[in-house]
């Protein structure tokens, strides 16, 4: 009788340490993704459109000159922990613009739990997609470099323009 209240009470101990735990994971996470930008042309890359708010950068901070690259992180609020029976995305769209020639740049973070036993199962995929979108065609080119499969799912690109 004494053994049985024992591994009850274990396994109520267990189980609280593991709500404890989950619902400490539930907060906000901060998802990292590092842009580099290599520009394979003789002039200048100016960035011409991001989600962000690029006032708080010192003016020019995020062009690349010509036959450079120029590296970058951007932090975002995410909360992929948090229990959801829908995938939950993180997208992003850049565009660089070099006179005539433009190349739009996107990613795509996706993640999907699976609910099991003690706690939830995180899973992510990570799609990059670059178009000329100039006047005059430029060869765009985008692939995630390096990339992490834990939450918060941090991860790297390049962004390349010729």
């Amino acid at each position: 009788m004494i053994d049985n209240i024992k591994k009850k009470i274990a396994v109520m101990s267990l189980m609280f340490v593991s709500v404890a735990a989950i619902s400490n994971a539930w907060a906000n996470d901060v998802t990292t993704i590092s842009f580099e930008v290599v520009n394979d042309t003789s002039s200048a890359l100016i960035m011409n459109s991001s989600s962000w708010d690029r006032s708080l950068a010192a003016p020019g901070y995020f062009d690349v000159g010509p036959l450079s690259e120029h590296s970058f992180a951007a932090n975002y609020s995410t909360n992929f922990t948090y229990p959801s029976k829908k995938p939950r995305y993180l997208r992003e769209t850049l565009s660089y613009t070099n006179g005539e020639q433009e190349c739009t740049y996107s990613v795509v973070l996706k993640v999907v739990q699976s609910f099991g036993v003690f706690s939830p199962t995180l899973s992510a995929t990570r799609e990059v997609y670059a178009a000329s979108t100039g006047t005059k065609e430029a060869h765009c080119y985008a692939e995630v470099v390096e990339y992490d499969d834990s939450s918060p799912f941090d991860f790297s690109v390049e962004y390349r323009i010729s």
